[in-house]
This record gives C-alpha cells, structure tokens and sequence, in this order.
C-alpha cells in the first residue's frame, strides 16, 4: 500500500510546476518588505488622522446655527492662500506619487525598476516576476487615493452629486482593506499582524461611509480621525514586530502570534483615549478663548447654498434665483434634512405679525441676529 501510494502522489518537487521560482530559475526568498516601508506610511496615516482631528473638533466647537458641524471629506487649510488652500487634497495626489516611486524603484539595494513580468531573455519570460508581486501589491493601493485627491479639486469647480467626495475616499480605503485582506503570507506571526492591518484598514472605510450618512455627528467625524491614526500606529507596531529582532516577537515559538491580538487591542484603546484628551484640550482653550479662531475653515459656498435650499424646501425662506459665481464645492455640500435651531427660531420669529407701530420687527431682527440668521431674506 506505501508503495502505490508512493507511486500515485506527486513528489515535492518545486521543478514539477515550477512554483516559486525566480525569472532565471532560482528560488523565490521570502521578503517581508522593510522597516521604513512600514513606519514611514504609518507616520504619514497618523498626521494625516490628527489633521483631521484637529480640524473636525475646531469645526464643531467654533459651530454656530446658521454653520453647524458637517463632515468633511477633507479640510481645507485656511491659512494659505490660492491653491495651497487645497493642501490636503494635493497632498493626497503627491504623497502616493512618492510611494509608488519608492515601491517599484527608490526603495531597493541596488536602485533597480521592480518588472512585473519577467523580461525577454530570462528562462520564464512573460510570466509574473514573483519577487516583485509584494511591491506591485502594495503600489495598487495607491491610485484610488490619487483618484480621490483629484475629485475633491475637481468638485470645487464641477456641480458633483453631494457626497462624492467621501464616496471616492472610503472606496480608497476600502481598495487598501481589499488588497491587504488577500495580502499572501506564510508565517503564523506574519499573517495575523496582517490580518489585524485589515481590520484597521476595514475600520477606517466603514467610518468615512458613515460619516457620509451622519454628516451632523462629530462623535463619527472623530471616530473617522482616530480609525485613521490607529491605522498609522498598527502599522509602526508591526515594522517593530517584523524588522527590529526583539525576542519577544521571535517567529522561532508561538508567543508573538498569540500576544498580537492583545497588543491590538491596547493600541486601539490608547487611541480613543489620546482622541478625547485631545478634544479635552481643545476644548478648554476655547473656552478660555485661547484657540484661534482663524480662516482655518472658511465658509464654503456651497454650504451656504445647500443650507439655503434646505430653509426652502421647508418654507422657511422665500424662494429665489441663486448666481454663485464663486468656486462651487457640491460634493462637500450636505442632502440631509436637519432643522437647525437657528431655523427653527427662524421659522418661529418670521410667523409673528408685528404690530402696527413696527415695533415686532425689532423684536424679530434682534433674535435673528442672536441667532447668526440672515436677516436679509425676512
């Protein structure tokens, strides 16, 4: 019976089907990427999530009623002018530029192109160069990002749907969660520290597509920043598990695989927990009047505009032609329905009928005021 069976199973020999190999016919070596291909994407993630920490948290705590908290896909960076105003979003195209770059060229000892198929010459010419998957991999994470940059510019001059903008950003991560989820790895360690990335990267994706449905709701814009930074760190935790040989993460016994999880979990928690002092702190300089109030994030015009049809659709304004000859931003621009407590108190001072003597228009005017309305429209 051993020998029949001997007889019928094919032997493990790599040559059978040729698995494994190198273009010249050499053994493929098992790479697990670099320390720096880990810890510089996690920085970046993790200033990227305080910018939009800080941002949303100054939004809602500088609010008013006639601009409350809305979501945003990004934040514009009021503090400069002409298209440096559109930092994040040029940032969002620059910055995976130089990753790919790093990717597939920069980021190699020697400096050397990363092919994906083997090249003409080369024993398995045409086939998939299997050393360099793991670099082409990571670069198809990057375009949907690029993609997402390039519609949030756009969408200030070009009447999108409302809420395109978050839509390209969490297909973005949904694109990075994808790809990493079906990331191959061998070793026990390897794929659960990976497997742990994708559920981060999954996290941040259901974060911006709820943010998209609860626009009024800082507690997801904050969630959708600190998912981002968690994302950031998991990924520097890992360059320390992988590429800086500390016993304790030895892939020689099963410790390190069994302790990731809890690890995990510490780091998510230290999150949420730097997230609400965060907003503790900036909260308290506002109310002591110690955090500027600058042209951070200035109004935008289609933020006006929605907010003016919202008032129509409810009666609340009369209706009229608008001429919006500035830079249109649709896809920030906001389809759901709230009342506004300033619209409310709006609707409520426009149903009285002021006396004779016209002295219930002050009354009217003055609690408009008060409430950030436009009194040019009663």
């Amino acid at each position: 019976m051993a020998s029949v069976v001997g007889q019928n199973l094919p032997s493990h020999d790599h040559s059978a089907r040729d698995v494994g190999l190198e273009c010249d016919g050499s053994h493929v070596s098992s790479k697990k990427g670099s320390w720096k291909g880990h810890v510089l994407p996690g920085v970046t993630f993790i200033v990227w999530g305080a910018w939009w920490a800080y941002s949303c948290i100054t939004f809602y705590l500088w609010r008013s009623a006639r601009r409350p908290y809305r979501g945003r896909a990004w934040y514009p960076c009021g503090l400069f002018a002409g298209w440096l105003w559109f930092l994040e979003p040029v940032l969002k195209v620059a910055v995976p530029a130089v990753a790919v770059t790093m990717e597939l060229l920069v980021d190699h000892d020697p400096m050397a192109y990363r092919y994906l198929y083997c090249p003409e010459g080369t024993k398995y010419a045409g086939r998939f160069a299997l050393s360099h998957l793991n670099n082409w991999q990571h670069a198809a994470s990057y375009p949907a990002i690029v993609m997402s940059g390039l519609v949030d510019m756009a969408a200030r001059f070009v009447p999108l749907p409302a809420g395109t903008c978050q839509a390209l950003l969490g297909s973005a991560f949904g694109v990075m969660a994808f790809l990493m989820g079906t990331h191959e790895k061998h070793e026990p360690q390897d794929k659960i520290v990976h497997w742990l990335l994708f559920v981060a990267m999954a996290l941040c994706t259901v974060m911006v597509f709820l943010e998209m449905t609860v626009r009024r709701s800082v507690l997801v814009g904050m969630g959708k920043a600190a998912a981002l930074i968690f994302q950031g760190a998991w990924l520097i935790q890992i360059a320390a598990v992988e590429f800086e040989g500390r016993p304790q993460w030895s892939e020689a016994y099963g410790g390190g695989t069994m302790f990731a999880p809890a690890a995990f979990s510490f780091i998510l928690v230290l999150t949420l927990a730097c997230m609400l002092a965060f907003y503790a702190l900036l909260a308290l300089l506002s109310r002591r009047s110690l955090l500027p109030r600058s042209s951070l994030l200035p109004p935008l015009e289609s933020e006006e505009w929605q907010e003016e049809k919202e008032q129509e659709r409810g009666g609340l304004l009369p209706r009229h032609h608008h001429h919006h000859h500035h830079r249109y931003d649709s896809a920030n621009a906001s389809d759901d329905n709230e009342t506004t407590e300033g619209e409310q108190l709006l609707a409520l001072t426009s149903s009285r009928k002021p006396r004779g003597d016209g002295a219930g228009d002050g009354v009217v005017s003055l609690q408009l005021a008060a409430t950030g309305a436009d009194t040019a429209y009663v």
